[in-house]
């Protein structure tokens, strides 16, 4: 735990030089999310994603995600996008979109395999020029017919990291 605060620490200070949300740039990061449920126990969940501005403000990039609880296990992977509404200094508003294929292991995994979506909405919180924390409220929903498929809601921390 000591090493990843280091890093956070060492990344903020000494990173690239980098306009956070410029054309170019490229963004690397995740978010993490622990919980408890009546169903699944503990929940830990993580989620890589690395992105590329192709304009001023929107990147688009390839997110991984990994789900981990006491009786499933889950892997996503899939294109995402973010857009930033870079209009204050302080706190920039985002939302991102992914959609990823999921393969579900576990004794509630039967017949649940395939395209996921989740769309977020969030604030990045600059701790440099070229880091942020964010937080957002995420949304799960299924792609395919299936109404019995998973939907789910969470809230889920993130660090990002700006490389020019």
């Amino acid at each position: 735990m000591k090493l990843i605060v280091f890093g956070i620490i060492l990344i903020s200070v000494i990173g690239a030089q980098a306009a956070n949300y410029e054309q170019g740039t490229k963004e690397f990061g995740g978010s993490i999310n622990i919980g408890k449920s009546d169903t699944s126990g503990t929940i830990i969940q993580l989620s890589p994603r690395a992105q590329y501005f192709i304009v001023d403000n929107l990147a688009l990039g390839l997110e991984i995600d990994y789900l981990k609880s006491d009786n499933e296990e889950e892997l996503g992977i899939g294109p995402s996008a973010t857009y930033f509404l870079n209009f204050d200094e302080r706190f920039v508003p985002f939302i991102s979109q992914n959609i990823l294929y999921k393969n579900y292991s576990g004794p509630y995994a039967d017949g649940v395999d395939g395209l996921y979506a989740t769309t977020s909405i969030g604030l990045n919180y600059p701790l440099s020029e070229n880091t942020a924390l964010s937080i957002a409220y995420q949304k799960l929903y299924s792609l395919e017919g299936d109404q019995d498929a998973e939907e789910s809601e969470s809230l889920s921390w993130g660090f990002r990291a700006y490389i020019k």
